[in-house]
């Protein structure tokens, strides 16, 4: 959403000023006016200032996301890394234990 800019606001107060008839009606309208663009630009910098900390926070959560995704992603490649070399070392064993097997038969020949 676009928000008009100061300028335009005070544009808009100042032809509406010219438009009153009365100078004092016109003297207390623009006070009015001029009060009610205070509290509104007051407003508008603490919803930005809410939207800003919301932002900042929504960054804090990615970041804490992206961060565990990652030592996920690093435990599940340390869980494959054990597996294959159990694995290995399974084989080797039985390689291992083939061999010693070969070697005795030969031996008892």
């Amino acid at each position: 959403m676009k928000l008009p800019s100061k300028s335009m606001a005070l544009f808009a107060t100042a032809l509406l000023l010219v438009s009153c008839k009365d100078e004092d009606q016109s003297g207390d309208w623009a006070a009015q006016q001029s009060a009610q663009l205070r509290y509104e630009n007051t407003r508008l910098r603490r919803d930005v200032e809410r939207l800003e900390q919301k932002l900042a926070d929504l960054k804090d959560q990615i970041a804490t996301e992206e961060s565990r995704q990652r030592m996920d992603e690093l435990k599940r490649l340390a869980e494959e890394s054990d597996a294959s070399r159990d694995a290995r070392r399974a084989e080797t064993r039985r390689l291992l234990e083939q061999s010693e097997a070969i070697l005795r038969e030969l031996k008892g020949e």
